[in-house]
């Protein structure tokens, strides 16, 4: 348990020191404490206050929280710690944790320069590769790498060390490679009697722009839409999107396209480019069957508004959804388009 924390940023001329307090039943216990400590105030925490939270499978709701306030860590490599003599104090040990840019500058430069030659093998590997597996594959290590380096530059940065490795890419640049390559034709030419596209038809749109997702279908069906969108700064969220608000359980996603609708161009919506901005992959799932089961989902009402969002970042969703459809009968298509929102 934390019992106590504080931080000490002092500047001098040897650079930073950050330090931080831990309390336990031994001594052991106090000095994760206290790099916990240490963790928490270069990265700080923070909390998520949902006022409901539910994970919906098949349409059923598997699980329904009213409350939830959830706590999270950024997972921040300390190399170094230096501690000190353990105290004995009511009947707890009391550890003081610190790290300074003097004593681990060198830890962290070695480190991020590991990472970036790694990040960077694996990309030219990315590059020559022709296969889209294996490609996704090598991309995939390229994203944990690059995330682990994150974590190092951030640390580093803190500790103002100087001369720093410069980021080989960033993991939201690796992750849409990824998910372009999920969306490319050779996963869905067959599916043809989908068509998606955007008003205006460009693939590059500004804040503040007006547009409309417009669909179009050969035959009478039914359809849901999912949303994926990665950010700049790193967001990644997939999303199902609500068009029937008045009705419950999968009817609020469906849309019924009957005959006297096919080969028409279909209003879904009309929208406009905010921040944060990114790339963001729509895809239009369509069946001439009843649709009556929909991909695992969690529906979190939070500040007045309700989102029913796909567990895991956008890679992984698109790659889910693929193995998703693979098991739906034969008279699915989908219809898919990317397009990027800029300042």
């Amino acid at each position: 348990m934390k019992l106590l924390l504080f931080l000490l940023f002092p500047f001098s001329l040897f650079g930073v020191t950050i330090t931080g307090v831990g309390i336990g039943s031994t001594p052991t216990q106090a000095k994760q404490e206290a790099i916990l400590d240490i963790v928490t105030n270069i990265g700080g925490d923070f909390l998520a206050s949902f006022e409901k939270v539910q994970q919906v499978e098949n349409g059923q709701v598997v699980q329904d929280n009213k409350k939830k306030v959830s706590k999270f860590q950024y997972n921040y490599p300390i190399l170094n710690p230096i501690f000190s003599k353990p105290k004995f104090i009511d009947d707890k040990y009391q550890v003081t944790a610190k790290i300074d840019t003097k004593h681990s500058k060198h830890l962290y430069i070695k480190k991020l320069k590991q990472l970036k030659k790694s990040i960077i093998h694996y990309q030219n590997e990315a590059k020559k590769s022709r296969d889209n597996v294996t490609k996704i594959f090598l991309l995939k290590k390229v994203f944990e790498l690059q995330k682990e380096f994150d974590r190092y530059f951030s640390v580093a940065k803190v500790l103002k060390i100087g001369h720093l490795p410069s980021p080989p890419t960033s993991i939201s640049v690796v992750e849409n490679k990824i998910a372009e390559i999920n969306f490319q034709p050779k996963h869905w030419e067959k599916f043809s009697w989908v068509k998606i596209r955007l008003n205006p038809d460009r693939k590059i749109l500004k804040v503040g722009e007006n547009y409309q997702i417009l669909v179009k279908f050969s035959k009478p069906c039914y359809f849901y839409t999912i949303d994926h969108i990665i950010t700049t700064t790193g967001i990644s969220k997939s999303y199902l999107i609500e068009w029937n608000d008045h009705l419950e359980g999968v009817e609020k996603f469906i849309i019924r396209v009957p005959n006297s609708m096919i080969n028409k161009w279909i209003l879904l919506g009309n929208f406009q480019v905010s921040e944060p901005v990114g790339d963001e992959y729509i895809e239009v799932v369509a069946s001439q069957r009843p649709i009556t089961s929909l991909p695992t989902y969690m529906k979190i009402k939070q500040d007045g508004e309700t989102q029913y969002i796909l567990d895991g970042r956008v890679y992984q969703n698109i790659d889910k959804l693929i193995e998703y459809r693979q098991l739906t009968p034969i008279d699915e298509a989908v219809g898919k388009i990317h397009f990027q929102s800029r300042k």
